[in-house]
């Protein structure tokens, strides 16, 4: 049995709980630009290294940009739907994405207390 449910963990992680346009090749929210094809973002005209779990995150938040994202919303897409408890891992990618795009003022990604987090493509 618990071979089965590994099985059945990695199949879902490749699932996305919304799909994607497979149109879409880029994304913008303000000076934010991301490159779904190539995994590339660039800040302010400026390439940005991320990991592949970061531009999953970014790339979600970007694609609910003005809503809030629950810890759960965002668990459930980028890691798998079993993750819903691990808001602690949220919590770590968010910390390296404001490291990684100078927004140490959390005037791109705000947290949402207790809930999760939003991006604002306004400013």
């Amino acid at each position: 049995m618990p071979e089965l449910e590994a099985r059945i963990k990695v199949v879902l992680r490749g699932r996305s709980v919304d799909r994607e346009d497979p149109a879409e090749t880029t994304m913008a929210c303000g000076a934010l630009t991301l490159d779904l094809v190539h995994h590339d973002v660039a800040w302010e005209g400026a390439n940005v290294a991320l990991t592949t779990k970061e531009f999953e995150v970014l790339a979600f938040l970007v694609r609910h940009a003005g809503k809030t994202c629950t810890h759960q919303m965002i668990l459930g897409a980028v890691w798998a739907p079993g993750y819903g408890a691990e808001a602690q891992y949220v919590h770590a990618y968010i910390h390296r994405l404001r490291q990684k795009l100078n927004d140490e003022s959390a005037e791109l990604i705000t947290t949402v207390p207790g809930v999760g987090y939003s991006i604002n493509c306004d400013g």
